[in-house]
């Protein structure tokens, strides 16, 4: 079974039997993994929360800056009929916060955003001065006055402060913090002393008015393989710490480990910075095309790199450049790393920036399909399905259900379609799929419609 839920299997005594003893059984989704991910022209990020490079792309302009996130791992799931896919939450946070699900309680209960972002609880994780987790540390929460018309919130018993002593790993959780009926922005601060430092943080919170949504686990993402689901424009409002989780639904599921990355500040003068790219895929064999970079620290004399080919540019503005892609540069499928590079001035030293990976896809196409219907009751058959472009681990897709298929050449596949499949009368759409797995070059065709007659 590709996607999870519950499904009834009749079991008939002969070939001829309508209907036949009912068994319903349940198709569990596993629980994700995150191992690492990938960011704007960076590298993964694995490696512990307190080694984390600062990304540098929050420029000094107004509004937030919009970067693609791939997130590498396991167990992620394709939206489907009965699936909504591998769901992902990605939340503003400050250092240091460790970010789970907010409860909300009360008789007028408000949605409380922390950091803007995702409902998560108020809670930090402390580390000592040679960075490693502080375990026995009285971290103080503290909330703007309840006794207000302005909107807040408080702790149990009404309190405006709870103070929480850090565990073995140096985690310390604020326990329920319930919003108040004002709807509006407010700061609920946190406070530890370690090694003689007072240390502080913030969390930003946002009161919603009742009938408003604040989740934002749902984020749309393309699904690339079971290893690697991409999440594309996501706003990075200011710098700061921003934490990234994905979460599998019902039946079974759950949510994975947390990720996060640190994101500074782009600082005047420094090397030229590469952050998006529209269009970011192509088929292969596309004709030619206009590429837009987005980035920071661009200049007139800036230029577009696409693999080793200096392209033509044209400069919008400091963030912005704009260049023709020649046809034969996507002739095949593959990655392409495009960079910008900046020559220097008296004043400046100039640079290249980081790359971010151009995606040349290996579309197929589906042109024939043999047989191309069936009898609705039929059983098991053997479908080819003719076209181009066809992978070694390419396969057919019957409707939603992924087939187990033969590859033949990059012209043929065949598969078998059980009775199961073809009980009732209607069309099913076939096409296949061309796997990219985390090197993200694969795809899915259009479709061919198999009639399933009366």
């Amino acid at each position: 079974m590709r996607f999870a839920g519950v499904y009834t299997v009749r079991v008939r005594n002969t070939p001829t039997e309508v209907s036949g003893e009912a068994v319903n059984f349940i198709v569990c989704n596993r629980v994700p993994e995150i191992t690492y991910l990938d960011l704007p022209g960076l590298g993964p990020d694995n490696l512990p929360l307190p080694e984390l490079t600062p990304i540098p792309i929050f420029g000094p302009g107004p509004g937030p800056v919009f970067i693609d996130i791939k997130i590498n791992g396991k167990d992620f799931h394709p939206p489907g009929l009965r699936d909504p896919g591998t769901l992902v939450g990605i939340a503003n946070t400050v250092p240091d916060i460790f970010p789970a699900v907010v409860p909300l309680i009360g008789s007028t209960p408000q949605c409380i955003l922390v950091n803007g972002r995702s409902p998560f609880p108020l809670g930090v994780r402390v580390y000592d001065l040679a960075g490693n987790p502080a375990a026995g540390v009285s971290v103080t929460f503290t909330a703007p006055s309840v006794v207000t018309t302005a909107p807040t919130g408080s702790f149990p018993g009404g309190a405006s402060t709870v103070t929480v002593v850090t565990d073995a790993d140096g985690f310390a959780f604020a326990s329920v913090f319930t919003a108040n009926p004002f709807a509006g922005t407010y700061v609920v601060s946190a406070e530890a002393t370690v090694g003689g430092f007072l240390l502080t943080t913030v969390f930003n919170l946002t009161n919603y008015n009742s009938g408003e949504t604040c989740s934002s686990f749902g984020l749309a993402a393309e699904y690339v393989s079971s290893q690697q689901i991409i999440v594309h424009g996501v706003p990075i409002p200011n710098k700061g710490t921003y934490t990234v989780q994905v979460a599998n639904v019902s039946p079974c599921g759950g949510y994975s480990n947390l990720r996060s990355f640190v994101i500074t500040d782009a600082q005047p003068g420094t090397n030229p910075i590469m952050i998006s790219l529209n269009p970011r895929s192509v088929a292969a064999g596309s004709a030619s095309f206009t590429l837009t970079g987005g980035g920071a620290n661009l200049t007139s004399t800036s230029w577009i790199n696409f693999g080793a080919v200096r392209l033509s540019t044209t400069f919008l503005d400091s963030n912005t450049l704009t260049a023709t892609v020649p046809a034969s540069l996507v002739a095949s499928s593959g990655i392409v790393p495009v960079t910008v590079t900046k020559p220097g001035t008296s004043t400046d030293t100039g640079g290249t920036s980081r790359r971010v990976e151009f995606i040349v896809r290996n579309i197929p196409t589906v042109t024939f399909l043999s047989p191309s219907s069936i009898k609705a009751g039929s059983s098991d058959f053997t479908l080819t399905v003719s076209g181009a472009n066809f992978q070694s681990n390419a396969f057919i897709n019957f409707g939603t259900t992924a087939l187990t298929t033969q590859f033949v050449d990059a012209n043929t596949l065949k598969a078998t379609v059980p009775a199961s499949l073809v009980a009732f009368a209607g069309n099913v759409a076939v096409s296949v799929t061309n796997p990219g797995g985390l090197s993200d070059t694969g795809g899915t065709s259009s479709t061919l419609n198999f009639q399933v007659k009366p």
